[in-house]
């Protein structure tokens, strides 16, 4: 019970990693997001950009989904267990995903291993499903990085930045 019940699809975000294909076009892309493909533009809303009457950031929104995913997880009986074991993720996942990252792109790195950590997290406890790191997995898979919101948070969608072809 390495990563617990949902040990497969733990390791489906950690091959996907190492597989290096970040930003690379992959499987189609998935229609609950507003894409964009002008890189200055797609780390402005991941940086810079309010959303909402909260004012929030786009790193407040993807910490407080994580919240809400810890907060469910923290009753299970292998949170301890499977929270120390994903821990050393966080040792090698962003050399992993450094070898992924090249030029302009390398700037994403913080994010993406923490939308990829808390991916693989999420699916430790809930297996894959449709919430808000699944969307955020879909998007990478599709060769995207999600890098803001296009709405009032909690209502909208998912913005993705996409290498222009």
């Amino acid at each position: 019970m390495r990563y617990g019940i949902h040990t497969e699809h733990v390791e489906e975000v950690l091959r996907f990693a190492q597989a290096g294909a970040l930003l690379v076009p992959g499987t189609a892309r998935p229609i609950h997001v507003t894409q964009i493909d002008d890189l200055a533009q797609a780390k402005l809303l991941a940086w810079q950009e309010v959303y909402g009457p909260e004012e929030l950031l786009w790193s407040d929104i993807r910490q407080r989904e994580m919240s809400n995913i810890k907060r469910e997880a923290y009753n299970s009986e292998t949170f301890t267990e499977v929270r120390t074991t994903l821990s050393s993720l966080l040792e090698e996942l962003p050399s992993v995903v450094r070898r992924g990252l090249s030029g302009d792109h390398a700037e994403l790195l913080d994010d993406v291993v923490a939308d990829l950590f808390n991916c693989a997290f999420s699916r430790a406890f809930h297996g894959p499903g449709d919430g808000f790191f699944e969307r955020l997995f879909a998007v990478y898979r599709a060769g995207g990085w999600p890098c803001g919101w296009d709405g009032d948070y909690p209502l909208g969608r998912v913005v993705a930045y996409y290498r222009s072809a």
